[in-house]
């Protein structure tokens, strides 16, 4: 069998087969329209969850015949009928009742059987129809409480998290429809509280919250899907500051007044002493008393000022009042009580400043009690407080209360315990004395001036004091941020400074006399940079003009070359050129003689051209003179002599005249 006969054959076979494959399909067909279309064994729909009763869910792709005159397929929903109900005739599914994903199930299946009509023996099947309920964001979200109730401390540090039982829940699927984000909502005091993470609700400070000014407040807290459209809820929190320990106690007065009364009760004004907690926590409060004379009263934790001797001297006295709890927590009033039925001196404190150089015998104070003892006089005495220091030189008159000088001052302040005596009784009060130096500091120059390049120390500037033992210190008026100036007056340079300062330095004792003095500071690091740049500019301009002058002088002397240069030097190094002079007249007759010659333009080319033709070059040698016979002439002589025709008149002018030798 040939090649062309066996694919003939091969080709045939495959068109019968087709051919038999086609007819059994026709024929199941035919006896079973139970078969779905594409050859599928299942059905797959899905429904959106607010999809309306009595609609379609899906066409049945059952390929038999289920209605007309010829039917060859029955239909029958054996699972599922409690959801949907079955069109036989125009094979559909048709939703029963309403679906909800988010409380029942998120799909199901519905099975209905197929039988055909036409063929007895051929088993019925069952063709089963899954379907998925899709989600809808249908459902808002809803937090666990209707509203929420929490305290939070004032003075938190900002972040603080005060807030975590916030919560919301949404009833759709998983997914995008669920998905909760929160916020709290722009109001009145909404900038107090955030919500740092939108996707965790935790509620944290804000801003700082102060007890006194806010004690609670309301925000509104947003939860909203992801869904589409967006649905959202809100709730309102509201929000207790509480008052923490913070503040000091307060006085109802700050300043109170008293006087004796019976029973050694001091009666104050205008209310009694009584202090309250500063802030809201009721908490217990405590007074003592301080200052001079102190030990003459006491105070109960009710307020009530009690004298514990019979002798009440005037005095103003620090009420203090602190927290039980916490003593640092306290508050100071003032109470002044005055008993002019006992001696007393005018103030309970006396304070003054007085010269180092004091004269010996000088008065520097005169201090005076007052008793109601008019009868007997008052003595005075003084005691020195400074116990390091017994040696004062300071006394007082037992009679007048006269302070006076009695020796040279040497220390820088005394204090002394004073008592003034009726003869019943004492009065006490204290004089701190202070020494002031006599003189002030005094520089070594009236100003200043240093240069500084790169490195940081300036210079020294330098005072003194006449005064004994007094200390000196330094200072920097201005230009702080650009010098500083030690104990020992050495100036430095902090950062880089301009080329020209004026710096203000002053000097004070230890009696506060300050003296000043103007130090001038040059950066020699800024000039050094101008005079290079300067110097760099002048160099520059010097280049210039020496270029200048250069070319000029060489154009110059050019030019005076060219000028002297012989129009005969053409001849060459190696010749001699002889020709003859003519004068002017006979030049001027030679010339008009050749005027007829078109190739000649001017008269120095005329006078050029007639040289030249009457001359006669020749070659010279140390041993050889000019041989006027053998000497040729130039090309450009031959050209003019066969240009030019000369008379015999002529050349007898010429020939009489000496010739003109040129080397």
């Amino acid at each position: 069998m040939s090649k062309r006969t066996k694919q003939i054959v091969f080709t045939v076979s495959i068109w019968i087969r087709r051919l038999l494959s086609l007819m059994i399909l026709s024929w199941i067909t035919m006896i079973n329209g139970c078969l779905l279309e594409n050859d599928r064994s299942s059905i797959y729909v899905s429904v959106l969850e607010n999809a309306a009763p009595g609609s379609a869910l899906t066409n049945l792709p059952i390929q038999g015949v289920t209605f007309g005159p010829e039917p060859d397929t029955q239909l029958k929903l054996v699972k599922g009928n409690d959801i949907v109900d079955l069109d036989a005739r125009q094979k559909k599914l048709i939703l029963k009742k309403a679906l909800d994903r988010d409380e029942g199930e998120s799909k199901f299946e519905v099975v209905i059987e197929c039988k055909s009509l036409t063929d007895n023996d051929f088993p019925q099947i069952n063709i089963s129809t899954f379907v998925s309920v899709m989600d809808v964001n249908d459902n808002a979200p809803e937090f666990e409480a209707d509203s929420y109730s929490f305290k939070v401390p004032e003075e938190l540090p900002i972040g603080t998290i005060v807030f975590t039982e916030l919560k919301a829940t949404d009833k759709d699927q998983l997914g995008p429809n669920s998905f909760l984000t929160y916020r709290i909502l722009p109001g009145e005091n909404s900038h107090y509280l955030a919500i740092d993470d939108p996707t965790v609700p935790k509620i944290t400070v804000a801003e700082r919250i102060d007890f006194e000014k806010l004690t609670s407040f309301e925000i509104l807290i947003e939860a909203k899907d992801d869904g589409d459209p967006i649905l959202s809820t809100i709730v309102k929190a509201h929000i207790t500051v509480i008052d923490i320990d913070d503040l000091n106690p307060v006085f109802n007065y700050d300043y109170y007044t008293a006087t004796p009364s019976k029973n050694g009760v001091i009666e104050v004004k205008p209310e009694k002493i009584h202090a309250v907690d500063g802030d809201t926590l009721g908490v217990e409060i405590q007074y003592s008393l301080h200052g001079e004379n102190s030990e003459f009263f006491a105070i109960d934790n009710q307020g009530t000022v009690k004298a514990l001797t019979e002798y009440i001297p005037s005095s103003t006295l620090m009420v203090k009042a602190s927290q039980v709890d916490w003593a640092d927590r306290f508050a100071i009033a003032v109470l002044k009580i005055s008993n002019d039925s006992f001696i007393h001196f005018e103030l309970p404190l006396y304070s003054i400043r007085v010269m180092s150089n004091s004269a010996i015998n000088s008065e520097v104070i005169r201090l005076t009690a007052v008793s109601p003892q008019k009868t007997n006089g008052i003595t005075y005495s003084m005691s020195i407080d400074n116990t390091n220091n017994n040696d004062t030189p300071f006394m007082m008159s037992p009679k007048t209360g006269a302070v006076r000088v009695i020796k040279s001052i040497k220390d820088k302040f005394y204090s002394y315990r004073l008592t003034a005596n009726d003869g019943k009784r004492l009065a006490h009060s204290r004089l701190d004395v202070y020494i002031i130096g006599s003189h002030a500091p005094r520089f070594d120059k009236n100003d200043y001036s240093f240069e500084v390049g790169s490195a940081s120390f300036v210079g020294q500037v330098h005072a003194t004091d006449s005064d004994a033992n007094d200390s000196l210190k330094y200072s920097v008026v201005n230009l702080q941020k650009l010098f500083s100036i030690d104990k020992d007056g050495y100036i430095t340079k902090l950062n880089d400074i301009p080329a020209y300062n004026e710096l203000v330095v002053a000097c004070e004792d230890s009696s506060a006399q300050k003296t000043l003095t103007t130090v001038t500071i040059r950066s020699t690091k800024s000039l050094l940079s101008v005079t290079t740049v300067l110097t760099a500019i002048i160099f520059l301009l010097l280049i210039v003009i020496c270029v200048v002058v250069v070319i000029f002088v060489v154009k110059r002397v050019s030019m005076l070359c060219r000028k002297n240069e012989c129009w005969v030097t053409k001849t060459g190094d190696n010749a001699i050129v002889i020709s003859a002079s003519l004068d002017s007249d006979n030049l001027r007759t030679l010339s008009m003689k050749r005027n007829s010659s078109k190739e000649f333009v001017n008269e120095e080319s005329d006078r050029d051209c007639m040289n030249y033709s009457h001359s006669m070059m020749f070659m010279a040698s140390p041993n050889q003179s000019p041989n006027m016979q053998s000497a040729g002439r130039p090309p450009l002589a031959a050209a003019i002599a066969q240009s030019i025709s000369l008379s015999d008149t002529d050349r007898t002018i010429i020939a009489n005249k000496k010739p003109t030798v040129y080397f």
